[in-house]
């Protein structure tokens, strides 16, 4: 029995249409995510090399302060995403 992909593309569709909003709330915290993920190993650069620079006369204190804030907004939305796709995919079920 060969079934096109085309059917298959049209169920998921069905299924997942009554769900648009939690769907694109999921793509929105995934895509967030990875832009964070990014985004941390650059400002734990910049922190290095504000350390190792000895002309620089700024503080660390407020870069390591972004980085662990910038952290805890990473850990948060990252559960917020699994949380959310594991929610539509058992109802999309």
């Amino acid at each position: 029995m060969n079934v096109p992909l085309k059917r298959y593309w049209d169920l998921l569709v069905d299924h997942l249409r009554v769900q648009r909003g939690r769907f694109t709330l999921l793509a929105v915290l995934l895509l967030s995510s990875i832009g964070l993920q990014v985004l941390t190993p650059q400002l734990m650069r910049t922190f290095i090399d504000t350390a190792i620079d000895p002309d620089s006369d700024t503080s660390l204190v407020p870069i390591a302060l972004a980085f662990i804030g910038l952290a805890l907004v990473q850990q948060v939305v990252a559960v917020s995403a699994a949380y959310l796709g594991e929610n539509v995919a058992w109802t999309a079920t």
